[in-house]
């Protein structure tokens, strides 16, 4: 019971720990993972030069806020990852002794 214990808290200091040694932007929040808040553009009807400008331009914001999103959370796996291998390290270490 006691190694569960200090497992236990070891993994909540590991977690706190591991966010210093990725930087960069998450996704996470406090109600979980959430979905990007990219909002697509509709296609544009009148078949002109502005409107297809327009489109291309919002496209290109659309394309921008996507990527933000995926490098975010690729920086969140990176987190996860990081948090998995101390805490391994660490009840290994505990585990051993």
């Amino acid at each position: 019971m006691k190694k569960i214990i200090l497992i236990f808290i070891l993994f909540f200091f590991s977690v706190t720990a591991s966010n210093a040694g990725v930087s960069g932007g998450s996704n996470f929040d406090s109600s979980g993972y959430p979905a990007p808040k990219c909002e697509r553009p509709l296609k544009y009807i009148l078949y002109d030069d502005h409107s297809r400008d327009e489109y291309n331009q919002k496209m290109q914001i659309y394309a921008e806020c996507v990527n933000k999103y995926i490098e975010n959370a690729e920086n969140d796996i990176l987190r996860i990852r990081e948090a998995q291998d101390l805490i391994i390290k660490e009840a290994r270490k505990s585990i051993k002794n």
